[in-house]
């Protein structure tokens, strides 16, 4: 008890509240993870439903060359049932399996689709049966629509998040709704894919703390980046209000590092590095 009341009394004197400071990375390290599970996700879908687009399971394009599938190797270990007349198609993991790209996943993803030809204004709609990917849990209901402009090596959807929520190992979960634009620009020369991020979600912490979220700058992923372990953004800014005191969190200039800028109500301005770990 002595030992508690001098580290609390010294944290006063310095003007920080332990908790406080627990707060803000927390918050920084769950929107990274939360970021990470939910494109995750988008990607499963958006590769397999391209996939079925050039109706060719031996991955080759309509002119007969190997198509560039950055996000292939997702579902390597899962069983898909497709039924086109339904529009359903459900990708399940069962107990658990580690896919070819590293990533622990289980459970099922359903997707519900008007078109997965991609045509601008279709319609892709995804649930989840009791789906984990390494060890958290996602939750609710998201509604891509498809905004592409027909620009080669694009997909841009419109994404709308209902009853979000993710459970951490700890059992302390994020809920969260709002709608993102997600744009992805597949470069098949280079072998890089960037993903660009705009919009805003409102929802309640892991500390139960109602929070509100908008993007002020794009916010922009590599997947080169991802692959090497990642899970950050390489630029872009989030403001996180919560309890009408905002937190600015800032991604840097395009450098692949986990390393985030956290600048907090007061004005101080704090590097977190999200750890790069599974789990």
């Amino acid at each position: 008890m002595l030992v508690l009341i001098i580290l609390v009394s010294a944290c006063n004197e310095e003007g920080t509240n332990p908790l406080d400071q627990l707060s803000e990375l927390d918050d920084a390290t769950a929107e990274a993870y939360t970021d990470y599970a939910e494109d995750d996700v988008n990607e499963i879908v958006i590769d397999l439903l391209d996939e079925f687009r050039f109706d060719s399971p031996s991955g080759k394009a309509n002119d007969g060359r190997s198509r560039f599938r950055p996000f292939a190797g997702k579902v390597s270990c899962a069983n898909i049932n497709l039924d086109v007349a339904a529009g359903e198609l459900v990708i399940d993991f069962g107990e658990g399996c580690e896919s070819s790209d590293g990533v622990f996943r289980s459970g099922k993803i359903l997707i519900f689709f008007t078109d997965f030809k991609h045509i601008s204004g279709s319609q892709i709609t995804t649930t989840f049966d009791n789906y984990f990917v390494d060890g958290k849990q996602l939750e609710g209901t998201r509604v891509l629509t498809n905004i592409s402009d027909e620009t080669e090596g694009q997909r841009a959807f419109e994404i709308v998040i209902t009853d979000g929520k993710i459970t951490f190992e700890d059992g302390t979960f994020r809920t969260y709704s709002g709608s993102r634009t997600k744009v992805w620009e597949i470069e098949e020369t280079s072998r890089e894919v960037q993903l660009t991020v705009t919009g805003s979600i409102s929802g309640v912490n892991r500390n139960g703390i109602e929070f509100s979220k908008t993007i002020t700058e794009p916010v922009i992923f590599l997947h080169s980046c991802r692959r090497v372990g990642v899970k950050v953004a390489v630029s872009g800014e989030r403001t996180i209000i919560k309890n009408e005191l905002a937190y600015v969190i800032n991604y840097g200039q395009g450098d692949c590092d986990n390393l985030v800028t956290l600048t907090l109500p007061s004005g101080e301005i704090k590097d977190i590095i999200i750890q790069r770990k599974r789990g």
